[in-house]
């Protein structure tokens, strides 16, 4: 199995806050890449899935938690099935934070690393 673990600022444009050392593994591009804007993590995903992945990145979503399967382009240019399981935390000013576990299998959300378990 392979996972990662991003988390966004969602305020208009989404901006990538942190990626852990373990994307690199499930989609070939360095965290480097998504935390300097080189790479888009929403341009990565498969045409069909882009409305569910616009939906989840709108920062007026209602959906404090959850979990959608993606389909993802990795950098070899093979898709990837993944699960995303989010979590949402509201900051002051309408500025939303997006918790976002990446895995190529169904992950529980009882299984999902808190924050403080990540190594982002």
């Amino acid at each position: 199995m392979f996972e990662a673990d991003f988390c966004l600022a969602l305020k208009g444009k989404l901006d990538v806050l942190s990626a852990s050392e373990r994307v690199e593994a499930l989609l070939g591009y360095k965290p480097k890449e998504f935390l300097l804007s080189t790479i888009s993590l929403e341009g990565l995903v498969h045409p069909r899935d882009v409305s569910v992945v616009r939906q989840l990145f709108s920062p007026s979503s209602k959906d404090e938690s959850g979990e959608v399967k993606v389909r993802v382009r990795h950098a070899d240019g093979r898709i990837r099935c993944l699960s995303w399981v989010y979590e949402r935390e509201k900051k002051g000013r309408g500025f939303t934070i997006l918790n976002l576990f990446c895995a190529t299998r169904r992950v529980s959300r009882a299984k999902m690393p808190t924050p403080k378990q990540r190594p982002i």
